[in-house]
């Protein structure tokens, strides 16, 4: 019997689901019957808080963690043009992306790596999520996704070691230039004596390859030898091999074992024909036979660098967690007890709407495998505050029509009709700034976008048919007879517009100081996302290190650039410890660190050597006998020796117990045997190359999401209205992050998902605004500029409200959410009061100004644009 799970994993039931619930979502908006309607929205409703919960069973096992919030490392890598037979490098094409994913996959699923996340980011990017992993193991990784492992076998030419009258082969004169041999090409190879000195020369190889990595068929570390590799060829590559050696002069005539363009070997054919079976030797390092052989059944077509890593230990990705559920609690339950309390019965009306918000998002994020982020944390808490502002449009209209005497039923549904366009405009206008996002984004701010469209389409759903079909109900049954709210906030005439000079000076003057702290800063204002670097994060826990001494630890490192130290603590996971420098330094800096701080330097030892472990105190004797610079833990239990040491003592004490006891010696590497700093560093690195990409699609992105605003505005309002929106977005824009550089914060690229949202939510705001203005510009005589600020006035009380709501839960996120997310805040705390300022004050006096440009009528304007969309439906 299929299970629940099964459901959701075929791809028909899910859509023969998604059909019957689309088919009832535009019959509800067909209908004009009350009662069919109330209906129909209540089986929709059901239906889809239904599929979704089923869609969250068991929670632990669908709902994704990324890398942040689990821990693990992550990739980005970028894949290299191949060159064509004439040397030019050709362009990157999808299927060498396509060919290099599928290798990935393969390669990893061979090491064991769970649930591995590898998704195609650009045109030539590869992102890979691998969660679990820890920081010790993810340089093996590193180095087995690295590997093109691009075998080939060419013949090596009888003249290479020709020589002329200086002594110099003919190898050597060809690569300087001197000499030209039509078919082949000098490459250098570098071959070990007895002794084990290295020398280097040059070889002569045949351009085209015999035996290419497409015909192996098999390769195993040797049983014979632990520095090599047995390759067994398939049929064609048997058939190659025989056509190669068949004319080659025994022990005269060399073949040449080529891998990613290295000379590995150039061994003498001692018998021909050769057959299907060779081997690879002179594999010296620990595991390179086994990685070789992994990279070997998995051949890359073209080579990958990594561009940027990450590594987030589980310590810090366990306190991650706690800030998000931290954040996430308090600010639904300060929000939650606003409505209940401001609101009364509607309010609980609210919540029954909120809870289905948080269900479908949920239930989608789920059902679609998305991956749930600390960036996606933040666009949740984004979606608790445009989803409140959502309710509060329907209740201050639903005041205001209770206020002119319409009776509850004919009130609420004037509410909801007039208020369906402001909430439809303003999530739209955010919806394109999101999609924006997620197209151009990178990957961990496209967690915050697939959070915010899902939290913005299931708000809409929430606020404008949910609640909608619970009043329905409410009034049919009789339940509701009456509505009261709160009002704290009276209806004023203020003279908004007549502020405008003032406002202008002062917006004026932010402006000139945020330009001038940018120009300033310069590139000290931008953080490695986009200048290149690594960050290295320790999380203390409870622990504390002095930060002088950290400074002078620091200062005693001979390093590139300097190192710029940061320690941070936060109530709900104490201390954290971030340096930020340049790539070339955090090996030395990191050293460093461990070795003047024990905290840092503590390392654990784990040998699974079930009944072949040996007792506690012989392990101690051996380790006495080297005499510890610090003390050192034995334990022994069910088999597994765990040995707690000091960094300066590990090397010694791992070499003694390997030569002392053979049953370690015999141990697998990769599965019976751990090596683990107790704290480990949690890194990410970006290379200078990525960093300016992402700086350059960041500037992209803002650019045509500015584009997509005004063309919407402009269709739905009018021109001038546009103008007034990129104005106040601009203005926003820049002075919150201008705001944040002038207190010497670096920007990130979690600051680009927080500057779209803050354009998001600027025109969301600026669009209510405007919507009123419209509105009443159609129905009523009198000056524009009096209009509008009567408009004004009667959005106050929704601008205050909802402002209020949001920034509460946004300085929750800031007081929670730790480094990360404290950036990510107060770039959205800034925000939200230059916003709510600049709806106001800067959005309304440019319409106004642009609109009367040259004798010009608003109000005219308005009409025409109304009339030319009545006259399209």
């Amino acid at each position: 019997m299929p299970t629940i799970i099964d459901l959701f994993e075929d791809e028909l039931t899910l859509f023969v689901i998604g059909m019957i619930l689309l088919v009832l979502f535009f019959w509800y908006f067909a209908t004009d019957l009350e009662r069919r309607k109330r209906n129909v929205g209540t089986i929709l409703t059901l239906g889809i808080v239904t599929l979704c919960i089923l869609g969250l069973t068991p929670l632990k096992d669908r709902i994704q963690g990324g890398i942040d919030l689990v821990g693990g490392s992550s990739f980005m890598l970028r894949v290299q043009p191949q060159e064509d037979p004439q040397g030019r490098l050709t362009p990157v094409t999808p299927e060498q992306v396509g060919q290099a994913i599928t290798v990935i996959r393969s390669r990893l699923d061979d090491l064991g790596t769970a649930q591995p996340l590898i998704a195609r980011q650009g045109e030539d990017m590869i992102i890979v999520q691998m969660p679990g992993v820890e920081p010790e193991e993810a340089e093996r990784v590193r180095i087995i996704l690295e590997t093109t492992a691009r075998l080939e076998l060419r013949e090596v030419s009888p003249r290479s070691e020709e020589r002329d009258e200086s002594g110099r082969t003919l190898a050597t004169r060809v690569e300087e230039g001197d000499e030209i041999v039509p078919g082949y090409r000098a490459y250098e190879y570098t071959t070990t004596d007895e002794d084990g000195n290295e020398r280097t020369s040059d070889i002569l190889l045949n351009r085209r390859v015999a035996v290419g990595g497409n015909h192996i068929g098999r390769a195993n570390p040797s049983p014979s030898r632990s520095d090599a590799v047995d390759i067994t060829l398939n049929r064609e590559g048997t058939d190659r091999m025989i056509a190669l050696t068949q004319n080659m002069r025994e022990g005269q005539d060399r073949i040449a074992i080529v891998l990613d363009g290295v000379v590995i070997s150039a061994p003498v054919v001692q018998s021909t024909p050769l057959g299907r079976n060779f081997m690879i030797s002179g594999l010296r390092d620990p595991g390179e036979p086994q990685n070789l052989a992994r990279a070997l059944m998995n051949p890359l077509e073209s080579g990958l660098v990594v561009e940027d890593e990450r590594s987030v230990s589980a310590t810090l990705g366990a306190a991650v967690v706690r800030q998000g559920i931290w954040a996430g609690v308090s600010g639904l339950a300060i929000t939650f007890l606003f409505i209940l309390v401001y609101y009364r019965i509607a309010g609980i009306i609210a919540l029954v709407g909120l809870s289905v918000n948080m269900t479908i998002l949920f239930g989608i994020m789920a059902m679609f495998g998305f991956v749930f982020t600390l960036p996606g944390i933040a666009g949740l808490i984004l979606t608790i505050g445009i989803a409140v502002d959502a309710n509060v449009l329907i209740y201050e209209r639903l005041r205001e029509e209770i206020d002119s005497g319409k009776s509850i039923r004919n009130a609420i549904t004037s509410a909801y009709e007039k208020a369906f366009s402001a909430i439809f405009d303003a999530n739209i206008t955010s919806l394109i700034t999101a999609m924006i996002l997620f197209w151009l984004g990178s990957s961990s701010i496209k967690g915050f976008a697939i959070t915010l469209t899902i939290g913005l389409l299931a708000s809409m759903f929430s606020s404008i048919l949910v609640t909608r079909v619970l009043y329905r109900w409410g009034l049919d049954t009789g339940v509701l007879r009456q509505l009261s709210f709160l009002n704290l906030i009276r209806s004023a005439k203020y003279d908004f517009l007549g502020q405008a000079k003032r406002a202008a000076i002062a917006s004026t003057t932010l402006l000139v100081v945020c330009l001038a702290g940018f120009a300033f800063q310069r590139e000290d204002a931008l953080g490695i996302d986009f200048t290149g670097g690594t960050l290295l994060q320790f999380q203390l826990g409870e622990e504390e290190i002095p930060f002088e001494e950290v400074e002078a630890a620091l200062a005693e490192v001979d390093t590139t650039r300097a190192p710029f130290p940061q320690e941070e603590f936060t109530i709900t996971t104490g201390t954290l410890l971030s340096i930020r420098c340049d790539t070339e330094d955090s090996a030395a800096i990191s050293q460093k660190l461990r070795e003047t701080f024990p905290l840092l330097g503590a390392r654990t030892l784990t040998y699974n050597l079930g009944d072949e472990a040996p007792s506690a105190d012989a392990v101690r004797e051996r380790i006495d006998a080297l005499d510890p610079a610090a003390g050192v833990a034995v334990t022994v239990d069910d088999g597994v020796l765990t040995v707690n040491c000091d960094i300066a003592d590990y090397e010694a004490i791992a070499s003694t117990l390997l030569e002392a006891f053979p049953a370690i010696a015999s141990l697998d590497p990769d599965d019976d045997m751990r090596s683990a700093f107790d704290i480990q560093a949690s890194t990410e690195v970006v290379s200078a190359l990525i960093g300016t990409q992402f700086l350059k699609e960041s500037l992209i992105a803002l650019g045509i999401g500015l584009l997509g605003i005004m063309i919407y505005v402009s269709i739905r309002f009018e021109f001038s209205f546009a103008v007034g929106a990129i104005a106040a977005i601009l203005h926003d824009v820049i002075i919150s992050v201008g705001i944040v550089v002038l207190f010497g914060r670096e920007l990130s690229m979690i600051h680009v998902g927080a500057i779209l949202t803050i354009a998001g939510y600027s025109v969301n705001d600026t669009i209510v605004i405007f919507d009123r203005i419209r509105e009443t510009l159609l129905i009523r005589g009198g000056e524009v500029k009096d209009i509008m600020n009567e408009a004004i006035n009667a959005t106050l009380s929704r601008t205050i409200i909802t402002s209020t709501t949001t920034i509460i839960t946004v300085m929750l996120l800031s007081v929670f959410g730790g480094s990360t997310l404290f950036d990510f805040s107060i770039v959205i705390l800034v925000g939200l009061f230059v916003g709510t300022y600049s709806s106001i004050f800067v959005a309304a006096p440019i319409v106004l100004w642009w609109s009367s440009r040259k004798g010009g009528s608003l109000r005219r304007d308005v009409l025409a644009t109304e009339i030319a969309a009545e006259a399209q439906q």
